[in-house]
């Protein structure tokens, strides 16, 4: 496969785009996740938003199905 195949390329640059857009609402989502989890442990929150946010978190680590 030759390396400056612009489709490759262009596959390459779309796959690095996305890998960095999960990374950053991951990023985002487990600083709410951590919070809301420590403030609902201490019984600071009684409404179920971090528990919101965990599942969310959770559901974008999970890699996507090809």
């Amino acid at each position: 496969m030759n390396s400056s195949d612009p489709h490759l390329e262009k596959r390459l640059v779309e796959v690095q785009r996305r890998t960095a857009s999960r990374v950053v609402l991951q990023d985002q989502f487990s600083e709410e996740a951590v919070a809301g989890v420590d403030q609902a442990f201490l019984g600071g929150w009684s409404y179920p938003e971090p528990w919101c946010s965990l599942h969310l978190f959770v559901s974008l680590a999970k890699p996507a199905r090809s």
